[in-house]
């Protein structure tokens, strides 16, 4: 049965370059670094906010007096999914989850956690793209560019640090931003973003840097991580709901963190329902440890393989 908006041979075939992107940000790993790539799961202590969901009806007043009575304050709402992500005044985040769980009107309250962007490399010149070969997209008898280069049409969301959309392999194909951050700019001082924008879908035959893998393919920019590679949960959540109410096909996350959160899935479940495919890196870990998004139902997870097409020592698993 095809689900509504995922639809026809050249999506279908873009959605495998989309897999390969988030593949490449660990396989083309030359002179690379990571971000926390061996996350611990995280103490709630590690953060000073927490995110409630409410049930369905819940009073705007009865909120107000809550964070009022509980000594916290608001820094915004997730509307789609009935969200407030709060700050605590004072008292441990711990406490603040517990009084809010007693409370009938709250589905669930959890620390709001950081994610981080997985896999940064530095590669450039299709001759050095040895995974563009691998996935048969160029250069075999039948390649995947002879059935597509992706379309227009398509809307792939990269949340990560941003784009840099100056960049001439970005010319013309960021039709859309949006900064969930708290940075300054919704372009990428971090260079992730702008890196695994390039590998699904920087402009090609132009002479310039690399070989986007569906290099025809529009791209919608959500800035989820900071400057510094990394965001919080809340960011993420709220950049997936963007981009599936901008209808983008594909929404790529290469990106995880080691804490499972209840917002995360209810994200990712969204997105879902509005047609959008959702794709994350399994991780970076080297071992089975969850990560997040990609452990969720509904996700497509990329691990990593190398040049031997093996698996990469790196690669969460499993």
């Amino acid at each position: 049965m095809e689900r509504k908006g995922v639809r026809g041979k050249n999506l279908v075939v873009f959605i495998r370059f989309c897999l390969f992107s988030v593949l490449v940000t660990g396989f083309l790993a030359v002179n690379a670094t990571t971000v926390n790539s061996q996350q611990a799961v995280q103490d709630a202590s590690s953060t000073d906010e927490l995110i409630i969901r409410y049930k369905t009806l819940t009073p705007e007043n009865e909120k107000e007096k809550m964070r009022k009575n509980l000594r916290t304050s608001l820094k915004h709402r997730i509307q789609r999914l009935n969200v407030e992500v709060l700050k605590i005044q004072e008292g441990t985040i711990e406490e603040k989850i517990r009084q809010y769980k007693k409370n009938p009107n709250v589905a669930y309250a959890e620390p709001n956690y950081k994610a981080y962007a997985l896999g940064v490399t530095n590669d450039a010149l299709l001759s050095k793209q040895w995974g563009l070969f691998k996935i048969s997209a160029v250069n075999t008898q039948i390649s995947a560019w002879d059935i597509t280069t992706g379309s227009p049409s398509i809307k792939l969301a990269v949340l990560d640090t941003g784009i840099e959309i100056s960049h001439d392999d970005f010319f013309g194909k960021v039709i859309l931003s949006s900064n969930f951050t708290d940075s300054p700019t919704v372009t990428d001082v971090f260079g992730h973003g702008t890196h695994v924008a390039g590998i699904a879908a920087a402009a090609t035959n132009n002479s310039i840097g690399i070989a986007g893998a569906g290099y025809n393919t529009s791209i919608l920019n959500g800035k989820v991580l900071g400057d510094d590679g990394s965001g919080y949960y809340s960011w993420v959540v709220n950049g997936i709901v963007w981009a599936a109410d901008q209808g983008a096909q594909v929404i790529n996350l290469s990106l995880g963190g080691a804490s499972s959160s209840n917002v995360l899935q209810d994200a990712v479940n969204y997105a879902w329902s509005k047609g959008s495919v959702v794709v994350a890196a399994a991780g970076n870990t080297g071992n089975t440890r969850p990560q997040y998004p990609g452990y969720y139902q509904n996700v497509i997870a990329v691990a990593a393989t190398d040049s031997n097409d093996k698996k990469a020592s790196f690669s969460t698993y499993g």
